[in-house]
């Protein structure tokens, strides 16, 4: 099914529509599978452009890819 929706144009369109939780879940579900190592490897390259327009696009990341509960210093330079 990613194949299809990866290598069909209005698919990957529409996909590069989605917002909201449809993005997040797409975001996931493509991290996901890059992350299997039975993955083809001449999607790879797709699923990682595809990962990055959608994430452009919709302002997200896939939930892997984000450190919760780190909290930002206040500027530790010495003055």
């Amino acid at each position: 099914m990613v194949e299809n929706v990866l290598t069909d144009d209005l698919q990957s369109r529409n996909l590069l529509e989605s917002k909201g939780e449809d993005a997040q879940m797409w975001l996931d579900s493509l991290q996901m599978l890059i992350n299997m190592p039975d993955v083809e490897p001449d999607l790879r390259p797709s699923i990682i452009t595809m990962m990055i327009y959608l994430s452009k696009r919709s302002g997200l990341f896939p939930r892997y890819l984000i450190i919760n509960n780190v909290k930002r210093l206040e500027d530790p330079r010495i003055g």
